[in-house]
Order: C-alpha cells, then structure tokens, then sequence
C-alpha cells in the first residue's frame, strides 16, 4: 500500500492490492449499508462514565447551496455565517442533531453518540426523544448491576439548546431515568400557577398566573431558592437563582401536540 494520504475511496482502485477499477468501489459505496442500531451501540458503549453521563443535543447543518438537485433540503439557520449585527443566515442544505457524550472533565472534546438526520417535515424535538430513549436503552443494558464505578449509578443528564421545547422533551420522557436540562432564550416568557379560584367566582377560570420576561429583571419575583458558588483556581464563580411552579406557554407546533393539548398553557 502506498504511504500517502488517500484522498478519497476510489483512489484505491490506484493500488497495487486492490485489482479493480473505480467503477468497482463507486458500486460497493451504493450497495454498501451500515447498521445504525449497531453502531449507536458501539459509539455509546465507548463513552467514558468516570467523567459523568452528561450529554449535549443540538442540530448542525450542511451547507447545500448550490446542489438544487439534492434530495430532501431543507432552509436552515446557520448562525456560524455572520452577516453583520451577530445575525445568522439561512442557507439551503441538509440538517443533522447530534447527541454527544461531553461528561464534566471540562475538555472540549465530545464522544457522538448518535445522529439523525432531520427530514422536510420532520420535527427536531420528536427525532430528539427517539434519540435519547434510546441512548436510556443503551445506557441501562450497560449499567453495572452493582452500581460500580463504571457509572452505573448516574442518571444520564441530557442539555439542549434554546431551541427545543423544555415542556415537549419533558412531557414526553416522564417517568424516564433521565433528566432533561433546556437553556431559556433571553427573551422568553414563564408564567406562575394561577392563584386558587376564590368561591363564587365566575367566568373561564385563570390559565397562568403573574408572567416573568427574563429580559426585564423588573418583572422578576424574588427567588425560591438561591445558591452561589465561589471562585476557584481554574473555575469561575456561579449562581443559581430558582423559581418553583414556574411554566413556559405550551409550543403551537401541531407536531408537539399530545393527547389532550391545551392551547397556551402546558406543565413541563
């Protein structure tokens, strides 16, 4: 075999050990098949658990602009292409969520875990449940009957970006051995419970209490809970502020809706 940098497949129908010709490879590429189940198997099975099953779902694109025979585009943001003012751009091409494995040693390398591709129609918060109910399968096939230091007695943590829906992803893996972390868009808007219907009231009862806008800090109560994490050499300081009985307004989406869905109001 050559020594070289192959630069890609059909250049081996080039090498002495390989008596075929390009046609050759082009046709095992078309007929070849990987089996997803297995792999996801395999990627999961690789992830380090002494640094914690933390993971992180969030979807990238694949810049198709100027393929319109390409199958299946779809518009998508690319916030990586700044056109001025910290604005994205939305370009034509094909778009992927990633679940990777990130754990809380700090590094910046992630292990992926698995990846879908998400088809016109399709609905990133739906293909995202699929993605962790299986990674929980994955996860409690290895677990270590003991609970030994392989991480079989951590309950997988699962972040995702301000765009998926914290009440859908919630509602959805109820009961789950999982928990869902969702960061909030800077101007969203969460609202109390209502207080108690007072006797002899009339009229639709109330939906949702006293509205919070995260981005004005004057419609904010004081928290339930605060917590506050002094510096240390290498980490910063962190605080927690808690609101409790707090609830985002339910995703218009027809593909988020449940069974018995309630326009505008929804419990995570």
């Amino acid at each position: 075999m050559s020594s070289g940098r192959l630069e890609s497949l059909p250049y081996l129908s080039l090498e002495p050990v390989l008596r075929r010709g390009h046609g050759s490879v082009y046709a095992a590429l078309d007929r070849g098949r990987i089996d997803a189940a297995v792999l996801a198997g395999v990627l999961a099975g690789v992830v380090d658990r002494s640094s914690g099953l933390v993971f992180a779902l969030d979807c990238s694109q694949w810049p198709r602009p100027d393929a319109p025979t390409s199958p299946d585009r779809t518009l998508n943001y690319d916030a990586g292409k700044d056109v001025g003012g910290g604005s994205g751009v939305v370009t034509p091409g094909w778009w992927f969520q990633w679940l990777a494995a990130t754990g809380t040693s700090g590094s910046s390398w992630a292990s992926p875990v698995a990846v879908a591709r998400i088809a016109v129609g399709e609905n990133h918060n739906v293909v995202a449940v699929g993605q962790i109910e299986a990674l929980l399968k994955q996860v409690a096939a290895d677990r270590d009957p003991d609970g030994g230091d392989d991480g079989g007695g951590l309950v997988p943590i699962v972040c995702a970006d301000g765009d998926y829906s914290p009440v859908y992803l919630g509602g959805r893996l109820t009961g789950e051995r999982v928990q869902i972390v969702v960061r909030l868009r800077k101007d969203a808007v969460v609202m109390a419970d209502p207080p108690p219907r007072e006797p002899g009231t009339i009229g639709r009862p109330r939906v949702h209490g006293p509205k919070m806008k995260l981005s004005d800090r004057r419609s904010w109560r004081d928290p339930d809970e605060y917590l506050a994490v002094p510096a240390e050499p290498g980490r910063a300081a962190v605080s927690v502020s808690v609101w409790h009985g707090m609830h985002p307004r339910a995703s218009e989406s027809a593909a988020l809706r449940e069974p018995g869905y309630r326009p505008g109001y929804s419990r995570p």
